[in-house]
Formats: structure tokens, sequence, C-alpha cells
């Protein structure tokens, strides 16, 4: 949605100053009234109860309609909003507007601004005399209390609503462990296990066949940990390593090899790698050196964890929204601590102790206040920090609902 900011008594569309044309001559107080017998009409219609969120707008707000054409002159028309939704507007104007028609919305906010939303008309329904009632279906969903104010009752359904739109796969990526792996080995056989193994025990894994594969992924995304091949094709392994350090690359590196020599693991080390093991290697190996080089305690309990007010149905709008907003506190604070930035890990950590009890999450509060006073310690370690930031970001991603 765009933001627009026109000039006292001009709209700006498509670059043009124009003012809109005004199609219905009522007063505020008729405009009222036609609003209210409208809404009364639709409840007789249609039943009080309705798929989405409508919310009536009962303050004559206006809206400015235009058909998206290349003809520059397209008129640009005032018209009346007579309620929202997410998805949505239902206007009322003095024309007939052909359904199916792509159209621009600029919608006046609570806060004074204008936004812009483009749509289709949907249906064009007369009333009476002149009085036409058009229905618009945004391209994109508005933040509907940006629009008007919602009441209670309102504010709890729209949560509601917003929990039934999310994705079902998002439960899952709230369940996952955030810490992003990435392997480079040209081994095919070899790639499949190692990835196995680590995505078994909850991590994020991504594979890559070739060193320049890996720098490219490394640039366009943030990893915790790479684990990576001596032998990869024409590349080489350590090489691959130094050039990362040196392109300040500072996740942990496992570097693995079916060579043995300590002159190898000599140079994988000096390189830059933080551990060096020697194919075959179990399971349980790879696992453990993953899980100390990240910070993450595998013998940690990675049990769900749910709110004290689960199972309080006024809550459970709240808490859905609380916990469909983790993922982005998760990938914060994973750039965060991978980029050691303390001010962010400070900021983050603070929103979330407040959050934690408030939403029934005492073990959340717990971690943020760890991070907060790792952070505030007259000799900060780094290490600890990173442990107690990784600790946090465990428990973030144990949040369920039942």
């Amino acid at each position: 949605m765009a933001y627009i900011e026109p000039e006292m008594g001009c709209t700006h569309m498509n670059g043009r100053i124009t003012q809109p044309i005004e199609t219905l001559r009522l007063s505020d107080r008729d405009k009222t009234k036609l609003l209210w017998a409208l809404d009364e009409a639709n409840k007789r219609d249609q039943g009080e109860e309705q798929r989405r969120l409508r919310v009536a707008c009962t303050n004559n707000k206006e809206a400015v309609f235009s058909l998206k054409s290349e003809v520059p002159s397209a008129p640009q028309l005032n018209m009346l909003v007579r309620n929202l939704s997410r998805w949505g507007a239902t206007l009322v104007h003095g024309r007939y507007i052909h359904p199916d028609s792509p159209c621009e919305i600029l919608i006046h906010a609570e806060n004074g601004t204008w936004h812009k939303q483009t749509g289709t008309v949907r249906h064009s329904r007369h009333i009476q005399g002149t009085i036409h009632e058009i229905g618009v279906e945004f391209d994109e969903p508005i933040d509907l209390s940006e629009f008007v104010r919602l009441t209670t009752e309102q504010e709890t359904l729209y949560l509601q609503e917003l929990a039934e739109d999310l994705p079902e796969a998002v439960d899952e990526e709230v369940m996952q462990l955030s810490s992003r792996v990435l392997i480079a080995d040209d081994f095919a056989s070899d790639r499949k296990l190692f990835g196995h193994w680590l995505a078994q025990a909850g991590l994020t894994v991504s594979t890559m066949v070739d060193g320049r594969s890996a720098k490219i992924q490394i640039q366009e995304q943030i990893y915790d940990l790479l684990v990576i091949d001596y032998r990869l094709g024409e590349d080489n392994g350590v090489e691959v390593i130094k050039e990362l350090r040196q392109g300040q690359f500072t996740a942990p590196i496992i570097a693995i090899s079916a060579d043995d020599s300590e002159e190898l693991k000599a140079s994988a080390i000096e390189a830059g790698a933080s551990r060096f093991l020697v194919k075959p290697f179990t399971e349980e190996e790879l696992v453990n050196t993953a899980f100390e080089l990240i910070g993450v305690d595998a013998s940690a309990d990675l049990s769900p964890i749910y709110s004290s007010y689960n199972d309080d149905m006024e809550m459970r709008p709240l808490l859905t929204e609380f916990t469909r907003g983790l993922a982005t506190y998760i990938d914060e604070l994973r750039d965060a601590n991978s980029q050691n930035d303390f001010e962010a890990l400070d900021r983050i950590s603070h929103r979330l102790k407040g959050a934690g009890n408030g939403y029934g999450y005492p073990d959340i509060t717990s971690n943020a206040s760890d991070v907060l006073s790792a952070l505030r310690m007259e000799n900060p370690d780094l290490d600890n920090i990173k442990n107690v930031a990784s600790e946090l970001i465990s428990t973030l991603n144990r949040v369920k609902l039942r």
C-alpha cells in the first residue's frame, strides 16, 4: 500500500493533482442516515454472521476512487465509505461502475494520512435514485486498525481472523530450531546423510556442491554454522575457508575430510576452521560438535512450551498473534547474535522480557533477563552472551499453542 501526502483540498493520483468529482449531494446528517439504513438492510439480507470482519464507517469517511487506465485524464470520484474489511471496501456513489474494472482508491487513515490501494470492482448495486453501492476487492490486505477504530470485541475478531489466515506451515516454522547450517560437499551421499543428521537434530540445513556456490549462498543468507569438505570438486575446502574468513565470515566452521593427516588438520585450523572431523564420523559426533559451536545444549529440553493462559478463550487471539510474531523475533535475534550486534540484542531481549510473563511464558522472561544481565556485566563475555542468546532463541522456538 502506497503512502500519499496530498495538498490541502487536492488529491495526488498517477502523478497529477486534481480535484475529485463529488457525485452525492448529501449533507453529513443525510450521509449518516444513509449509511445506517444500508447497514440495517444488509443485516436483513445476509444475517449477522459474516465470513470476514467488516467494520461500518459511521463518521462519513470518504475515499477517492479512480479507474486504472492508461488515459491520463481518467476522472477521480469522491465516494463515501460504507464499510471496510482487510480485503475490501463497500463504497456509496452516484454512478454505476462496471464490475471487474481495475481501480485505485485513496483511503483516509485514522492518523490523517492517505493510502493508495489497488483493487477490482466486484459489484455495483443500484440502491435508489442515483445512489449505487460499489464493492471493491483489494489486491493486497490492509491493516484494518489503521483506518477504523476497533471496539474490544472487533479487535478480538480481527485477531482471530489474522490467526485463521496464517499458513499451516507457520507452526512448524516456529517450532523449528532456528540455527541455519550450510553443508558444502561434492559427494552426494555424504551431503544427504550429514544434512539428514543435522535436520533430525532440529537445525535448518542447506547444501551446496562446490565452494563457489557456498560462497555465493553465504553472501545471500546468514548461516550460524558451515560444514565444509576438504575436496570440493575443483575447489579446495581449506582455500574456501581462508577466503571466507578474509571476507569477515565469523560463524563457526567444521572442516571434514577422509584424510586424517595432521598437516591437513593444521592447515584447516590455521585457515580458520573451528573444528576438524575425519570421515567416517558418527551422527553423535557431528551433532554434538555442531551444537557445541552454535551454543546449543545437546541435553536441553526441546519439548513444547505452552502459555499458562492457553485455555483462556479471551486470550487465545492475543496468544496466536504473539506466537505469529515470534518468527520475526527469532530472525532478528539470530542476525544480531551472529553479527555481535549487542544494541539489537539488548533492545529485543528487553521487549521479550516484558512480553514473556504478560503472555504466560515465564521461560521467555527468564531467558531474556539472562541475556540482559550478560550484556550489562562490567566486563561482558562474548561467548557467554552468544550462549544465553542462543538459549533464548531455543526457548522461542519451543513456544506452541495447543
